[in-house]
Formats: structure tokens, sequence, C-alpha cells
């Protein structure tokens, strides 16, 4: 029963399937569109829900893909150690770095590329997370953009 208790207990602290960017046209569309936004070690690439080919509701949360390139880590072990540091540091720290945010036009599709040659520490990748996440855009203003007055031509 002790067993089942810890299960029950750590299952409150997953990283949620509706945050999972699982769709292969708006990952193709994040790499070949989306902007960029480095903190080292951290790439993070974004993409507004408004200009992804499904859109969901505006009301989910941000979907959110990580990477680790084969190349710099070829032992799987590895990749997917560093994979659950960024899944973790997201989990945690997006909330007090992105969502406490109220002045997103609409919450963007991310993709954390995890671009360091050595594995780093969880701390050091939580900064650069938060680092990168408050270097986003915020809502662009409503009014239209502002005109030059015309003056007259110079008279001598």
């Amino acid at each position: 029963m002790p067993i089942l208790g810890r299960i029950c207990c750590v299952m409150g602290h997953t990283f949620p399937k509706s945050q999972r960017l699982s769709s292969r046209i708006q990952k193709d569309k994040l790499l070949k569109e989306g902007k960029k936004i480095f903190s080292h070690p951290i790439l993070l690439r974004w993409l507004p829900r408004s200009s992804t080919a499904s859109l969901v509701l505006n009301q989910s949360p941000p979907q959110v893909m990580m990477m680790v390139a084969k190349k710099k880590f070829p032992r799987a072990v590895d990749r997917n150690s560093i994979r659950r540091r960024l899944r973790e540091a997201w989990r945690q720290h997006a909330g007090e770095c992105l969502l406490g945010t109220s002045d997103f036009v609409h919450l963007p599709v991310f993709l954390v590329h995890y671009v360091a040659t050595d594995s780093l520490p969880y701390v050091d990748i939580r900064s650069a997370l938060c680092d990168a996440l408050q270097k986003l855009p915020r809502q662009e203003p409503q009014h239209p953009p502002r005109q030059e007055p015309q003056h007259p031509p110079r008279q001598e």
C-alpha cells in the first residue's frame, strides 16, 4: 500500500499532456517560422498561437516541446536526464515567469532547445529558462502607429 501512496503523490507533479506539443504541423511551422531567444544553454523558439495551423482554445496552457541534440549527447541516458531537467524547470517555473503576466495576446507554442555541449545542473537550466521567458515580447499596443507630422516646405 505505501507504494500506491507514493505513486498517487508523484502523479500530481507531472508534466500534463495538455502542455505537450504533439502536432507535427505545429512542430514543423515552429522550426521554420519560429522566433528565437537565446539564453545559454537554452535556445527558446516560439510562435504565437494565432499563427499556428491548428488553433486549439486560447484558454488552454501554452504547449511546449523539449529538444536535446543526439549529435551532442550520443547516449540516451544523458539526453533523457537533460530533458527531465528541462521539463521540471518548465513545470515549476514557467508559471512564475510566463503565466503570471496577463499581457500576452495569445499564449504561444514553444520549443526549448538545449544547445550546450555538456550537462549543466538544474539550477543553471532553470535560471536560463526564466531569463529566456522574461525576454519574450509583451502585448503590442492597440493604438495605430504614430505618423510624423507634416511640415510645410521651408521658405527662405
